[in-house]
Parts: structure tokens; sequence; C-alpha cells
């Protein structure tokens, strides 16, 4: 740790420590030497920022990003960063109701802003301050899940980085609540989804068709129908058999 003198140093170190093993361990070290609060002051204050004991019986939030990272098992720096930074907006959205039972109303919306600054003073390049930034943004996302109607489940699975967000979605539930239905469930929806693979795009659409001088009808829909039920079959293979198949039924 007495080799840590800079913001690149810093990420180095905590970049190797994050594939490492037990780097909760060694992450909590940082912040017993003041060196989290020096180069990395928004974690370390974290420290203390208390959570609803219903949803959080672990502890702080601090306490509970550290209990994410020990229980990693795909261990890479990307989802490291994501752990670290995902709850990062807790201490300034944190407000108490009358109960004095604290809330982070709109965490990971003011978290995602905080990224980039952090991000850009350890110069992460700009893909990968995209990619955090957005799990940071969208970790809460999977909590409605079961209101979603099942074509917006789906398009979920579509998401860039779906299998990090869908590990960080797991880590931070067993690292709280324990509740895994929604990651279950998103396990089932990857599964069917694999089973059953959405159609290719036509070869042919209904502006080929109007080009080589056919009219919009039943005849015109009934031939788009046809190529593609073609297509699907593995009967036409690319577009200018689809477009050889439209010209033999004109013929």
């Amino acid at each position: 740790m007495d080799s840590i003198t800079s913001y690149t140093t810093f990420r180095t170190f905590v970049d190797q420590l994050l594939i490492s093993a037990e780097p909760h361990k060694k992450l909590r070290a940082l912040a017993h030497a003041g060196i989290l609060k020096r180069f990395f002051p928004e974690l370390d204050a974290l420290r203390g920022v208390e959570q609803p004991k219903r949803w959080h019986p672990e502890g702080d939030v601090f306490e509970h990003t550290m209990l994410m990272l020990s229980r990693m098992a795909w261990k890479t720096p990307l989802l490291g960063w994501c752990i670290l930074l995902h709850d990062i907006g807790k201490k300034a959205a944190q407000t108490f109701d009358k109960d004095e039972v604290p809330h982070f109303y709109g965490h990971e919306a003011l978290g995602a802003d905080m990224c980039r600054g952090i991000l850009e003073r350890y110069d992460f390049d700009e893909n990968t301050i995209r990619r955090i930034e957005n799990a940071v943004r969208t970790h809460m996302s999977f909590t409605n899940l079961k209101l979603m109607r099942k074509k917006k489940q789906l398009r979920l699975l579509e998401r860039e980085d779906f299998d990090l967000h869908l590990e960080l979605h797991r880590l931070d539930c067993i690292c709280s609540n324990g509740i895994l239905e929604n990651y279950l469930l998103l396990l089932d929806l990857k599964q069917e989804a694999a089973q059953n693979p959405p159609p290719p795009p036509p070869l042919l659409t209904g502006k080929d068709l109007l080009s080589m001088g056919l009219t919009p009808g039943p005849v015109f829909s009934e031939i788009l129908h046809q190529t593609f039920i073609r297509q699907c079959s593995g009967k036409i293979k690319n577009r200018q058999e689809a477009i050889q198949y439209v010209k033999t039924i004109l013929a």
C-alpha cells in the first residue's frame, strides 16, 4: 500500500485487488489506513451510511458493498468497479421518514451521474465509463420485473452487458435481503429465449416488392409472407434467392 502515490497507481492496485482472493479485506485495509479517503473519498464516505434493516440487515452501505465483493464468483475488474460504484449515490440521496427510517430514492441515477467524474479521475477509457455508468443507472430496473409485460421482460435480455447486470443484481440481492425471485425469473426468461430464438429480419420488405412493380394488396402481402416462411425454413438463404423466388412467382 505504500506504493500508492497517485490516482493511476491506485487504480492499478484496485484492478489487481478486485480479482484477488478476499478483495473486501484488502479494501477495508485501505480504508483503515486512510488511503481510501485520499484516493476514493466517495466510497469511503459510505462508511456509516445506515440502511433500513428490513432490506439491509447486513449493515451500512460500505459493509453491503464489501460483502458483495466477498461473494464475487465471476471476478473481473469491470464487475468489481460496478460493485464499488453501484450505490455510490446513496449518501447524497439519503433521506429519513417520520420514523427515522432511511431511504435512498433516486440513488441509482444520482450515482450514475457521479460515475463519470470518478472514473475519469482514474483514466478509464470512454467505453468502460459508459458500461459502468449504465450498470449503475439501471441496477434497480429488475425490481419491478413481475409487473412488466412479457415483451418488456424479454427486451431486458437484449440489453448490452445483460449478463454483467444480472450478476450485479444477484450479488446485490444475496448480500442484502436474500430475495432472488427476480433473478430466478430472469434465468428462466434467458433459457426460454435460448430455446426460442427470435425470427431473423426478412430478406425482402414491401419496398422491395414496390420496386419490382407490385401493387400493395392481398397478393402483395401473401408474397411477402410466403417468402419469409421459406427464409425461416432455410429454403431461401439470401437476398438474391428471395428476389429470384418472387420473380418466379410473377412469371
